[in-house]
């Protein structure tokens, strides 16, 4: 199950938010709203995965007078869910929490936090040392952003169209004919008074305009998915225990030994025995580490490389590799006889 939490400023935001996951099937044990910021709610964040920092700022937000909406949901459902509360303009709660140190929130939860994990680093109890092993983990999770796409216009162009068409007009004459005839009966019929009107035809053009659908622009969207490495580094507390022997002096270390090496070797390098020697004792520290017990000189090299430049930043490897070899070498010797 995944947990989806997020922020909203009023409390009828979150409550439409609540009400639309439920309706697209969240359980109703699944989903609640928060408005009261206390020691549960704060432990109830932290046990979903949420970083320490992210806590802090939701619970600072419900203490500002917003709601918070959180859902427990199964994989294949969460981007589903993403989606609905993404509608509802969440609070981006970094953004946010900058305001606030701005008008004078201090974070004293970080402060309070920080303080605790330094103190934790290193417990003792009745004799006893625990270092905490720290490991940090990779979450890769997966957001929507936008990524382009088009905007449609439609506007209305005019353009003049010609057209002919044929029309026919009619026209009236009169003629007078000279006739000399006997008058016969159909004649007669229409031998009294009358008038009648004889009206000339004239045809014009009319317009008419019908829209048609002559062509369609459809748009729609086509979803791909794609696989991507996400690459980064993660750190983990190593510790390294070496043997130590009690009281040592200056014969153990073989002091004497190592300045008739420098001597021999080094004494015009410019640098003085007491620079050299940290790598002599460095290298015989080296032999007595069970880490590198039964191993060659090319096995050990990079590791001793790494913690070397991690203790004497201001002393080059290379200066004093062959040094500390040295004093690895007549150490691991000494070992076996």
């Amino acid at each position: 199950m995944n947990t989806i939490v997020a922020l909203y400023d009023d409390a009828s935001t979150a409550t439409q938010v609540v009400q639309e996951l439920r309706d697209y099937g969240i359980n109703y044990d699944d989903v609640q709203a928060v408005d009261t910021a206390d020691s549960r709610l704060s432990s109830q964040l932290t046990k979903s995965g949420l970083p320490a920092d992210d806590v802090r700022y939701f619970v600072e937000g419900v203490n500002q007078g917003g709601t918070l909406v959180s859902v427990r949901v199964q994989e294949d459902h969460a981007e589903d869910v993403v989606n609905i509360m993404e509608r509802y303009q969440p609070v981006d709660v970094h953004e946010r929490a900058a305001t606030w140190r701005q008008s004078g929130w201090t974070d004293a939860g970080a402060t309070q936090t920080e303080s605790t994990q330094t103190s934790s680093k290193i417990q003792d109890k009745e004799g006893e040392t625990t270092i905490p092993i720290v490991e940090e983990e990779v979450r890769v999770g997966k957001r929507q952003v936008s990524g382009g796409g088009v905007r449609v216009h439609t506007h209305i162009e005019e353009k003049p169209v010609e057209e002919q068409v044929r029309l026919r007009d009619e026209s009236v004459t009169v003629e007078r004919r000279a006739v000399n005839r006997a008058a016969n009966e159909s004649d007669l019929t229409t031998f009294r008074e009358g008038e009648f009107e004889v009206n000339a035809i004239k045809e014009e053009a009319v317009v008419d305009k019908q829209a048609r659908i002559v062509e369609e622009v459809v748009v729609k969207k086509q979803a791909t998915e794609r696989t991507e490495t996400i690459r980064d580094t993660v750190r983990r507390t190593e510790v390294d225990v070496d043997q130590v022997s009690g009281q040592p002096t200056t014969t153990d270390f073989a002091a004497s030994d190592f300045r008739t090496h420098y001597q021999t070797n080094y004494a015009n390098s410019g640098y003085t025995y007491e620079e050299y020697e940290p790598a002599y004792r460095y290298g015989s520290t080296l032999a007595s580490n069970q880490r590198y017990q039964g191993s060659d000189w090319s096995t050990v090299e990079a590791q001793a490389r790494k913690d070397w430049n991690n203790q004497y930043k201001d002393s080059a490897w290379d200066n004093f590799k062959d040094a500390v070899r040295y004093s690895w070498e007549n150490a691991k010797n000494a070992v076996k006889r």
